[in-house]
């Protein structure tokens, strides 16, 4: 996934923020993203899945607030979760 090599992130609340915002915005997905969508994409990025890949998604909710897993079946990339895919990714050392 040549959008992930771009963003480069470190960790699976980064991995989740930016494979649902790659699924609502360049895929045009608004409705109906699910953890099925998510794991596809970690399989394409050949990317380690967590053990417990919905515990996982709902701490990236609650921890950071960067995406919304109150509908399983829909879930959506917030505003914090969009600034940080478009103007924090890829980290920049100083």
């Amino acid at each position: 996934m040549e959008f992930a090599e771009e963003k480069q992130p470190r960790n699976h609340f980064e991995k989740q923020a930016v494979t649902i915002y790659w699924l609502a915005k360049t895929l045009e997905m608004q409705d109906g993203i699910t953890i099925d969508h998510v794991n596809t994409c970690y399989v394409g990025a050949k990317w380690k899945r967590p053990a417990n890949f919905e515990n996982n998604l709902q701490l990236t909710a609650t921890r950071k607030g960067w995406i919304d897993t109150s509908d399983g079946s829909n879930i959506q990339i917030t505003v914090p979760g969009e600034d940080l895919v478009v103007h924090d990714l890829p980290v920049k050392s100083d």
